[in-house]
Order: structure tokens, then C-alpha cells, then sequence
């Protein structure tokens, strides 16, 4: 997962902000609580504020380019 994500970053750096959350954190199991999310790994995916797509499993390279802004 985590190379895959990675290569998202560096392919779209300027494009798209990616945030990882620590979901053992407070910050992070905060947000984990405030999104309602039900399972780890879950990628969410907004644009312009607004929540586009969820995914509830480790998505492939090739999903996480189709899926971005």
C-alpha cells in the first residue's frame, strides 16, 4: 500500500494533498471517528471541500490515479 501511495504523491506533488492518519493517534483516531471510519486501510478521496469516494481496502496504483482530482 505503501509504495503505491508514494508514487501517487511524488506522480501528482503540486496536484493533490495526501494525509496519512495514525489512527492509535488522538488526532488521528479523532478523525478516524469524526469521517466514520469503519476499517483501516480506508482511503477517502475529496475535491473542493466535498467527499467524492470512499474505499474500504488497499486500492492499486492504477485506481489511485483514476480516482484523484
Amino acid at each position: 500500500m505503501k509504495p503505491a501511495v508514494d508514487r501517487l504523491e511524488k506522480k501528482l506533488s503540486g496536484e493533490v494533498t495526501i494525509i496519512r492518519l495514525d489512527v492509535m493517534s488522538d488526532p488521528g483516531n479523532d478523525l478516524k471517528d469524526e469521517y466514520e471510519v469503519p476499517v483501516i486501510p480506508t482511503f477517502i478521496f475529496f475535491e473542493k471541500g466535498k467527499e467524492t469516494t470512499r474505499i474500504h481496502r488497499v486500492p492499486t496504483y492504477e485506481e489511485l490515479i483514476r480516482l484523484s482530482p
